[in-house]
């Protein structure tokens, strides 16, 4: 597995070339670091700052020179649980906050004369709006759609679409 896929779990670019260095050097200093990973010696104490509070690496301080030490890998689940418990809290406060978003979002729905959404999430944003305010017997027409970049994505995408559709038509026979 590359490292650089670490980014998927949050790592930046610069923490991983850190965590890199460190596991390949041990326990190091800022001058080390910076000459293995690439980063600027001025930026070390930022990225690093960031594994420790991610609890990735530790420091410990010998000599009145901070040292470097990489975490034992396992330590990143620990993180991801972490990261999980800190969603879970943040989709609590989506649902508390969602009935009084909700109350002020219809209050400007009907000012609205135009939308613009980008890119595939703006594109499911608004086929989901036109699935929620179909009725029986509705018809909605598309014009200058197409398969975009990934016409395998585009398929899938607009195969789920039409299933959602035909059950919400068929919700109101």
């Amino acid at each position: 597995m590359e490292l650089t896929e670490l980014k998927t779990i949050g790592l930046t670019e610069g923490e991983i070339k850190l965590y890199n260095a460190l596991l390949e050097l041990g326990e190091s200093t800022r001058t080390e670091l910076s000459k293995k990973s690439g980063i600027s010696p001025s930026k070390i104490y930022d990225v690093a700052n960031r594994l420790l509070e991610k609890g990735i690496i530790s420091s410990i301080k010998k000599n009145n020179i901070i040292h470097f030490i990489a975490a034992d890998p396992e330590r990143l689940k620990n993180f991801l649980q972490q990261k999980e418990l800190e969603l879970q809290k943040e989709k609590k406060l989506i649902d508390n906050l969602l009935p009084s978003l909700l109350q002020k979002y219809k209050k400007t729905e009907d000012q609205t004369d135009i939308e613009v959404f980008y890119g595939w999430e703006g594109m499911k944003t608004t086929f989901n709006d036109i699935i929620k305010s179909l009725n029986k017997g509705d018809f909605n027409y598309v014009f200058g759609a197409s398969q975009g970049h990934d016409s395998k994505q585009a398929d899938i995408f607009f195969s789920q679409y039409y299933k959602k559709k035909i059950t919400k038509i068929q919700c109101f026979s």
